[in-house]
């Protein structure tokens, strides 16, 4: 790591380094061997932080047991909600424990040269490392390294997702990076000349990237550039002593004046507060811990931070973390007839404040229905065993997709309700309004006018001549509006009523009638 840090005390990056010949090729042979092991815990405990100042309340220990190298331990952290995952400098080696952490000894453990940062962007898993430096993907049910995404001048360090894109921003020993399309034909971009920066977080609007340099004690705001502009201007130059590392931001709704302030945590054992709303006045929040060094936010808010041997869960939980409001509504009409052509309209919004990404509706037809189409203003549809499934991709925040699905009512009367949910990579804050409900009442005979949207309509004006036109009275026929119901099967029910109505005739003069003799 560059700068001023000691490099026993201060420096993960070189503690790998330093251990050297003597170690080194077992834990090459390792990591080619690509084995999964389960780690004890070599070293003890660290001491969890023993003071907090407001906002702060406290902390637990999340996870534990890491093995240690000096003493750096765990440094990348990644909470997806599902699982949480860590890598440690010591053994190039990434951990996947349940949700709630626990003990290392209890995790899945796998050489995979990964021992930098880790993150999830648009639904999907990156990393960075120093043994082959660059960004890699990797599979999070496995642990199984991908290929090299991208390669940079200098070591990459931190990493994470753009919330308004599917690019990612990279700490550098050289500057900070930009990597368009991770995922397909990555373009690599620096946004940000100079400086070694380790730690790296960015708002979720997307608007702002705050990065660490730990060797200059320093934590720089950028401002997200004008469109066309590569470079991010710098915004704010802050001085955070001992060691600035890992970031989070608070909610810009966060209460009691902590909105989109700055939490760091530092190598020296703190976690320091920039207070944004405050000129960027700097306080220490947590003290008494150990080394600390990488962080991340989970979707439930909390700030994880790493220490020598542990990951500390902080309290409360009011930072920021990719979140997308996706919301989804329907219009179908309110009554048809059997047999009669329905048509869903189905919109999904995002409210942000991230872009959605892998968004993908699903729409369940009611039973009995007979599937004819389905498309998206993006993406495609599919339909199997009476569920459409709409993948829309990315739906940037204020943004809207309409789908529209054409089914057939069934032969006989109900009641049909038809449900669509729409969901994302991103977490949801509010998972309410995600899914959506609209009922037919299909009936015998056709509806000529159904409702088309949840209001009601204007009433329909009398007919006068000025609307008929004047061919009205020449006899020519007006146009026919709304659904148009099968007339063969009119033509079908009506024979059947006289057929009914001939035998009742026929039986009611039969029994009116003398006897033959």
């Amino acid at each position: 790591m560059p700068g001023a840090r000691d490099l026993l005390a201060r420096t993960k990056r070189t503690g790998w380094h330093l251990l050297g010949a003597v170690a080194r090729p077992a834990v090459v042979l390792a990591l080619i061997a690509g084995s999964v092991f389960v780690a004890g815990g070599q070293a003890a405990a660290a001491t969890t932080f023993t003071t907090f100042t407001a906002p702060l309340t406290g902390g637990t220990d999340f996870a534990t047991g890491f093995p240690t190298s000096g003493n750096i331990g765990p440094v990348g952290l990644l909470q997806d909600g599902s699982n949480f995952f860590a890598t440690d400098s010591l053994n190039a080696s990434t951990y996947k424990f349940p949700a709630a952490g626990g003990p290392a000894s209890s995790a899945t453990v796998v050489h995979s040269l990964l021992d930098l940062d880790l993150a999830r962007a648009h639904g999907n898993y990156y990393a960075t490392t120093n043994s082959t430096p660059g960004v890699y993907s990797f599979d999070p049910a496995t642990l199984a390294v991908g290929h090299r995404i991208a390669a940079f001048p200098r070591t990459a360090y931190g990493l994470v997702g753009d919330p308004l894109s599917n690019d990612l921003f990279v700490d550098t020993g050289s500057g900070i990076w930009r990597v368009q399309n991770p995922d397909t034909s990555p373009v690599v971009t620096q946004i940000v000349s100079g400086g070694a920066y380790d730690g790296i977080a960015i708002s979720t609007d997307g608007q702002h990237i705050w990065a660490a340099i730990p060797g200059s004690n320093v934590v720089h705001e950028f401002g997200r550039p004008q469109p066309g502009t590569t470079i991010w201007p710098m915004q704010a130059s802050v001085p955070v002593g001992g060691g600035p590392d890992g970031i989070a931001i608070a909610l810009d709704n966060a209460p009691g004046g902590v909105a989109n302030n700055v939490f760091v945590n530092t190598n020296n054992g703190t976690i320091v507060r920039i207070d944004t709303n405050k000129g960027n006045a700097v306080s220490v929040v947590a003290s008494g811990g150990s080394r600390g060094d990488f962080a991340t936010v989970g979707p439930d808010g909390c700030f994880y931070v790493s220490q020598t041997d542990k990951v500390v869960k902080l309290a409360p939980c009011f930072f920021q973390s990719p979140t997308a409001d996706l919301s989804v509504a329907q219009t179908a009409p309110a009554g048809a007839g059997v047999l009669q052509a329905i048509t869903y309209n189905i919109l999904v919004s995002n409210a942000g404040p991230s872009s959605a990404t892998n968004a993908t509706l699903t729409d369940t037809l009611p039973a009995g229905m007979q599937f004819v189409s389905a498309s998206a203003g993006q993406g495609g549809c599919t339909q199997s065993a009476g569920v459409v499934t709409c993948n829309l991709g990315s739906v940037p925040s204020g943004a809207s997709v309409t789908a529209t699905v054409a089914v057939t009512g069934g032969l006989l009367p109900a009641t049909l309700s038809n449900t669509a949910t729409v969901k994302a990579s991103e977490a949801d804050p509010n998972l309410a309004n995600n899914t959506s409900a609209a009922t037919t009442a299909l009936g015998l005979l056709p509806v000529v006018a159904p409702v088309t949207s949840p209001t009601p309509p204007a009433p329909t004006p009398t007919p006068s001549t000025s609307v008929l036109g004047s061919t009205f009275s020449q006899g020519r026929a007006l146009p026919v509006t709304g659904p148009r119901f099968p007339l063969g099967l009119l033509g079908l029910l009506g024979a059947c009523l006289i057929g009914v109505g001939v035998v009742i005739v026929r039986k009611t003069r039969g029994a009116g009638s003398p006897p033959r003799g």
